[in-house]
């Protein structure tokens, strides 16, 4: 299987671009989706046909390419690789309808296929609807993946991810190969030699009924003697005569191509949107004093969302293998309108609130490259629409709020590329300074905290009906760091609420907020990825001439095991020891604004000589919990990693094209334990001040009770 990845890399490789990124996008659908969904959840409708063949080895070659990822990051031996496979393949449910009017040939195609890669498939003989209904009964199944493509019958409207029509039982479609054209079904079936139903080299280029189905005349030839034949499918010239062999359709098999809505009308309109596109006149001044005052209250309000949710009960600890870092996750409800969703994520971060501070307050292009890498969205177009306070670092005239406060109304594009259109919202992004008073320590301890809550406003509208963006909202959500008892380590919890509109199933909508709050482990290596450039750049690496010679050693200098076969030596290039490749990483740094060098560096000099300790269980000290009790378990998503410089204009990118967070096991008890900030959060740009505690204030109880000071 292992030479399937291969040829189909090879294969990409000596493609036209074009073929290329149709190829990639599909592998990239399916993978992310099962991501989001997980495999179990996603069920493969398998008719026989080309297309749904195509989509077959498409599944086979994400679930191969993810096993390799594990065995790599786990450090199996390749020879786990079919068994692994196998049963990650076995998790996937395969759906098949049984007809008596399908050819003999589909139906043994079919037979072989799941008898030769282990599928487990259940066959129905019902109706469609009563089909799908049963299998999501049975097995959970929440999407359905098909071998759809633009040209067949009813699908004008369709796109890659659609959820299922009136009338059908509640799924997601997912349509990976819905761009593909003719002649990509057969390059991609011929040049990896891969079996498809034989009718296929008899003439037959699409398959329906054995009623309504003949060869496709366009390939029909006559020899020297006038003997009629037939040549292969792939022979067809002209893709638009693939279904000349085809009679009437059948509408009510065709469950997965009814349209789910009215194509909207968008203009050709493209992203970015020009700097003047909205009109946005000086603000009276009561306006903007209204809307300051509501920055200084939404940044109370995420503090307040934020400390509220830390009282959910844990629903995973995630890993960055490359840092060690863990983050705890819980999931809750925003604290003023109960029936919106939101995700919260605490982990630590290795920097100060001038640094963070300076992260977020994206006022040029690099640092907004920077912004959406880091936290996992692509910025497809951002304006700020009005600077309400900006920072007195960046203006002449300075104010009389915190150095580290800044309120504007920002507009932003975010692309979707799984299951949802794009997104836009209009929302107010207020920073602030605060002083945190633990009651635990009876300590003062600073803070900052990066808000933003969507807005309406008149110069603003949608873009719907222009564009086809829908309009979401953002709902008290940001970045809270607090300081701790180490001056370079910071306490940081990560909170969204979204109300996405649209048709976004309330499953979607979690499965996004989850994976959102996951990209707070991306924040600290993207710091580490900015000093190490910076020491590059700077000359602060060790000289070759210094490196320990490999020869003379023989364990590795940070883990201490014995190099050997499948564990081999490499010089980290910033320290010269000699290390193994489970304590380093390559990555590709920038020297000079100029040319990009791939380095091995060992965890130690990647993280800064970082003291790595479990997470604790309050902001008063470390936890002493036994790293030892940990197990990871197995991957739950992909972080994007790839980061902008914010010195320089190149990207810092890693080696690796994506990191791979772990969910850890841990015991209940140490789930269940919350590791609560209490005291009182008292806000420098305003007078406003809030007081937490655990007892006083429970979300998830009918008779709970918040003390506020205004």
């Amino acid at each position: 299987m292992d030479e399937l990845v291969s040829r189909f890399d090879a294969l990409c490789d000596k493609v036209d671009e074009e073929t290329r990124r149709v190829f990639v996008h599909s592998i990239e659908i399916l993978d992310r989706s099962i991501d989001i969904l997980g495999l179990e959840k996603i069920c493969f409708s398998f008719n026989g046909g080309k297309d749904s063949t195509v989509v077959l080895h498409l599944l086979r070659l994400v679930i191969a390419k993810r096993v390799l990822n594990t065995i790599k990051q786990n450090g199996q031996l390749v020879q786990d690789f079919n068994e692994l496979y196998y049963q990650m393949l076995q998790k996937m449910p395969v759906l098949y309808f049984h007809t008596t009017d399908q050819f003999p040939q589909v139906n043994d195609f079919i037979h072989a296929c799941i008898t030769k890669y282990h599928l487990q498939c259940g066959v129905q003989a019902c109706s469609f609807i009563e089909g799908i209904q049963n299998i999501i009964t049975q097995r959970g199944v929440q999407a359905f993946t098909m071998g759809v493509r633009k040209g067949d019958p009813f699908t004008e409207d369709l796109e890659h991810f659609a959820p299922s029509s009136k009338g059908w039982p509640a799924f997601f479609r997912i349509n990976p190969i819905l761009h593909w054209r003719y002649d990509h079904v057969w390059l991609f079936l011929r040049e990896l030699n891969l079996e498809y139903c034989c009718l296929y080299d008899e003439g037959y280029t699409s398959l329906g009924s054995i009623h309504n189905t003949v060869r496709n005349p366009e390939l029909r030839i006559k020899d020297a003697l006038g003997h009629e034949s037939y040549l292969p499918a792939y022979r067809l010239k002209d893709g638009s005569s693939e279904r000349c062999g085809r009679g009437r359709w059948d509408k009510s098999a065709l469950f997965y191509l009814i349209p789910f809505r009215q194509p909207c009308a968008m203009s050709a309109m493209a992203l970015p949107l020009p700097s003047d596109y909205f009109k946005c006149p000086p603000l009276p001044q009561h306006e903007k004093d209204q809307l300051i005052a509501f920055g200084q209250k939404i940044c109370k309000d995420v503090v307040l969302n934020a400390m509220a949710m830390q009282l959910a009960p844990v629903e995973a600890v995630l890993t960055n293998p490359k840092t060690k870092r863990r983050a705890r996750m819980r999931r809750g409800k925003d604290v003023f309108n109960q029936e919106l969703d939101g995700m919260c994520s605490y982990t630590q971060v290795q920097s100060t609130l001038g640094q963070v501070a300076d992260f977020f307050y994206l006022d040029t292009s690099v640092k907004l490259r920077a912004y959406g890498s880091v936290v996992g969205q692509m910025v497809l177009d951002r304006q700020t629409l009005h600077t309400l306070v900006d920072h007195p670092d960046w203006t002449s005239q300075g104010n009389q709020y915190s150095p580290l406060h800044y309120i504007g109304i920002e507009w932003m594009v975010m692309e979707c590329p799984f299951l949802v259109s794009n997104r836009d919202t209009c929302f107010i992004e207020a920073h602030d300074e605060f002083e945190f008073f633990d009651e635990k320590s009876k300590t003062p301890r600073r803070g900052f905290v990066r808000a933003v809550h969507s807005i309406e406003m008149e110069a603003c509208p949608s873009l719907r009906e222009t564009h086809g963006i829908v309009r979401s909202s953002l709902v008290r959500s940001g970045h809270i760091f607090i300081e701790t008892d180490d001056p370079m380590v910071l306490d940081y919890v990560c909170v969204y609420v979204t109300n996405p509109n649209g048709k976004v199933p309330r499953m979607i909508n979690l499965k996004m907020l989850y994976h959102q709050c996951a990209r707070v482990l991306n924040l600290e290596q993207y710091l580490h990825l900015d000093r190490i450039t910076f020491a590059f750049d700077n000359g602060e690496f060790t000289h070759v001439s210094a490196f320990q010679d490999k020869r003379l050693v023989n364990f590795c200098s940070r883990c201490d095991k014995k190099f050997n076969l499948f564990n081999r030596k490499a010089h980290c290039r910033k320290c010269g020891q000699v290390v193994c490749h489970s304590c380093s990483f390559r990555w590709q740094l920038q020297f000079r604004r100029s040319s990009n060098i791939k380095v091995r560096l060992c965890n130690y000099c990647f993280t800064g000589g970082m003291d790595f300790r479990p997470l604790p269980h309050s902001s008063v000290a470390l936890s002493t919990f036994d790293d030892q009790t940990l197990n990871a378990t197995s991957t739950v998503s992909e972080l994007s990693v790839e980061s902008s410089s914010v010195h320089e204009e190149a990207e810092v990118v890693e080696e690796e094209e994506a990191t791979h967070v772990i969910e850890d096991e841990f015991d209940t008890d140490y789930l269940n334990e919350h590791p609560v900030m209490e005291g009182m959060f008292s806000f420098h740009s305003s007078s406003r001040s809030l007081h937490f505690s655990k007892s006083s204030f429970s979300p998830y109880c009918d008779d709970s009770s918040l003390v506020v000071s205004m």
